[in-house]
This record gives C-alpha cells, structure tokens and sequence, in this order.
C-alpha cells in the first residue's frame, strides 16, 4: 500500500513524502489510534483545555487552598549553600526528557 504524507520538518516541496507499507502495518499503524469501546478522548475537556487554563488552575488552587507551587525563579537571596544547584528541566541533548 503506498500513501502520500507531509514531513512538517522539512521545507518546500521535499515536505510532501511517500511512503509504502504492507497492508498489515498499516492498519496496525491506524489501529494504535482507535480507543476501544466505552472509551472517550478527553484532549477538549478539562482545566487544561481552554485559552484560560492558567485562570483555571489558580481559581481551582484557590478554591482548595491549595499553596502556590515553586518557581525554577528563587527569591532575590539565591539558593542556599548547602543545595546543590540543580535546573528546572534537564537539558535535552544529556538525555533529558
């Protein structure tokens, strides 16, 4: 079976590709998207879905008096001495996630 995909990484008429496939990877491909019954997608629902996510999530902090969480920004003090200073995310190319 061969089908046509675009390649969002590349550019300008290299981003349309062709791809062919045994029929049965293919629709082992299609499959890994099918939710089984009784399932719902829930990606559209939820406090993390609309534009005002943030206002959602500090009301929702609010309602559960719930504390602010900690920012990767320290108070004007600095981290202490004895804390080894660590980064927020890890880097991507040391292996991060």
């Amino acid at each position: 079976m061969t089908f046509k995909w675009k390649d969002y990484r590349a550019k300008g008429r290299e981003r349309a590709k062709v791809m062919t496939l045994a029929t049965n990877e293919f629709i082992r491909r299609v499959l890994i998207h099918v939710l089984p019954g009784g399932f719902h997608r829930i990606r559209h629902y939820g406090l993390f879905a609309s534009s005002k996510r943030v206002e959602n999530i500090a009301r929702a902090r609010e309602l559960l008096n719930a504390p602010n969480p900690q920012n990767a920004a320290r108070d004007a003090a600095g981290p202490d001495a004895d804390e080894p200073q660590t980064l927020s995310r890890p880097c991507h190319a040391a292996g991060g996630a």
